[in-house]
């Protein structure tokens, strides 16, 4: 178990972070795992949020401030080697 997992077990909020959208960096950025029926102790594809203005009430990226990134674990798609146009 990893520290995401025990925070997400625990209830403990985000952990604290830097990201690179667009070129752009962020600091202070919060993580944590997201969704109830998606996420699971230990998998390594688990969907997150990024909270963005977790440090810096300010901090935005194009006027969002939080990012939400699926796992894509029920997509039929992922991984099945075809392309969409």
């Amino acid at each position: 178990m990893n520290a995401l997992d025990s925070m997400r077990i625990y209830g403990m909020g985000q952990m604290a972070g830097s990201i690179v959208v667009d070129g752009a960096k962020y600091e202070g950025v919060g993580v944590r795992f997201r969704g109830d029926k998606s996420y699971q102790t230990g998998l390594k594809r688990n969907p997150f949020t990024i909270k963005l203005n977790f440090t810096s009430q300010e901090q935005n990226h194009q006027g969002f401030v939080s990012l939400k990134l699926s796992s894509a674990l029920r997509d039929p798609e992922y991984g099945s080697g075809s392309a969409v146009p």
